[in-house]
């Protein structure tokens, strides 16, 4: 056997120190990806809220179509906010007894596909210069204790549109500081007709 050959077997394993710093490396990417991963999850979460407050958007607006008015809808009881999907239930399990006549998801025809991370209403008034709604979606997906706030505003036909703030600042039953309406962008301009983040010093930043 040559000497070529007796090196390269020799050297076929990892020496102790070569195993360390492998280690370490690995150790490393994982505190780094993990919490990233963990923060894409939470992220994905939220686009629950965008789907059906756009969902919710589509069946005001196809409701005062027919009926001329919007509706102010909220679930009864509301579902505990936390990391877990909870389920809304079915049509007829007498989720709605407490609500007001024309205070129902039922009215609208509208509920949300399955368990959900969060928790909706939508709130509408008939004002001077036409009817406006809000519809908004409360969340607590990485279960910290502050709640992630999504909103829609469908403004009135006054220029300037005036607005409305969420429906639980209307009084709703859920312990939730009251935020105002609407939401606003990096520039501090209204969003109006397009689901945004509610931004607020009490709100989720994630």
């Amino acid at each position: 056997m040559s000497a070529i050959q007796r090196t390269h077997r020799n050297r076929a394993g990892l020496t102790l120190i070569e195993l360390m710093i492998s280690v370490a490396i690995i150790g490393v990417l994982a505190s780094i990806a993990i919490p990233a991963f963990r923060l894409y999850q939470q992220r994905s979460k939220r686009s629950e809220a965008y789907a059906n407050l756009e969902s919710i958007r589509k069946v005001q607006i196809a409701y005062r179509t027919e009926f001329g008015a919007y509706v102010t809808a909220k679930p009864s009881p509301y579902i505990g906010l936390g990391p877990d999907k909870q389920n809304w239930g079915a049509e007829g399990d007498n989720r709605f007894p407490a609500d007001n006549p024309g205070e129902g998801f039922d009215q609208l025809g509208w509920r949300p596909d399955g368990a959900t991370y969060f928790d909706y209403d939508s709130y509408a008034v008939a004002g001077a210069n036409g009817p406006m709604f809000t519809a908004a979606a409360y969340g607590d997906v990485d279960s910290d204790g502050q709640v992630s706030v999504f909103m829609y505003v469908e403004p009135d036909s006054a220029s300037p549109p005036n607005t409305l703030p969420c429906y639980l600042c209307q009084g709703g039953v859920m312990p939730v500081v009251s935020w105002g309406a609407p939401p606003i962008n990096d520039f501090g301009d209204d969003v109006l007709k397009s689901v945004a983040r509610l931004q607020s010093p009490f709100g989720d930043d994630f």
